[in-house]
């Protein structure tokens, strides 16, 4: 008997099919400049594994892009060629700021902080919100020589609440009882004095919503009008009354027949 070695069989190598629009996994781009270049380089990721050429790859950009931007995009004679590199280059033109040492200014760093300022912060959440916001731009302006870094001590505490600022900024001179009043205080060290107030600051900063008034309405009993013939005895007041100030009538006192009736039976 002759032994037959096994047939190696060949396994197929799965084909890589480009995401569903929308879905979790497709390229995804929110119009910001600042998210430009990672849409574009998600998409070519994404194109190679696929093997797909450079005039599917432009073809998938406009289908990942928003709507609002496709319906620009597709406006560009590259939309209809096979050149990715001049496709790309004309959308960056549209994004100024999506790359290079322009994508942000210290308007930025000074829109952000006075927005921040106005916004009471509650928990170590909105501080994280805020630092990570803080320090992407911040960063940013340091590495391309457009912030000091002594600046960006003194930005981080200018976008604190005014309602929280006093208690951190007397925290710090107990703490840094040697800095200099002129010099500002480091990012790392107002985060620090932030971290260690929050927990009584936090109470403060919730803006007190004044107690809404109810208004009760009160009913009002019914008056009850006396009977034909009922005399009812009734309290005067200071006010001016130009009728009779006996049953109330309108005539005067002494023509009054009921008065002089009371009078006549000894009740007047």
């Amino acid at each position: 008997m002759i032994y037959a070695p096994p047939i190696p069989t060949t396994m197929s190598t799965p084909v890589f099919r480009m995401p569903l629009r929308g879905t979790d996994a497709a390229p995804k781009f929110d119009g910001t400049p600042a998210c430009l270049i990672l849409f574009f380089e998600d998409i070519e990721q994404l194109v190679d594994y696929a093997a797909l050429d450079h005039e599917q790859c432009i073809k998938c950009a406009i289908q990942y892009a928003p709507i609002d931007e496709a319906e620009v995009w597709v406006l560009e004679p590259e939309e209809k060629g096979k050149d990715w590199d001049k496709f790309i280059a004309v959308i960056k033109a549209m994004y100024p700021g999506c790359e290079g040492d322009h994508c942000y200014t210290r308007a930025d760093l000074e829109n952000l902080c006075a927005e921040q300022a106005c916004i009471p912060m509650r928990s170590e959440e909105e501080l994280g919100q805020y630092y990570r916001k803080f320090n992407k731009i911040s960063k940013h302006l340091i590495n391309t020589r457009k912030l000091a870094d002594l600046e960006q001590g003194r930005f981080f505490f200018e976008g604190i609440h005014s309602a929280t600022s006093a208690s951190i900024k007397r925290c710090l001179e107990i703490k840094l009882a040697d800095h200099h009043p002129d010099d500002p205080y480091s990012m790392s060290e107002v985060y620090d004095a932030i971290i260690f107030l929050l927990p009584s600051i936090a109470t403060t900063a919730v803006p007190t919503q004044p107690a809404s008034t109810v208004a009760v309405k009160t009913q009002q009993p019914a008056i009850q009008q006396p009977g034909v013939g009922t005399v009812v005895k009734t309290e005067y007041s200071q006010m001016q009354f130009s009728g009779c100030y006996f049953c109330r009538g309108n005539h005067i006192t002494r023509n009054c027949a009921t008065h002089d009736e009371y009078a006549r039976d000894g009740e007047g």
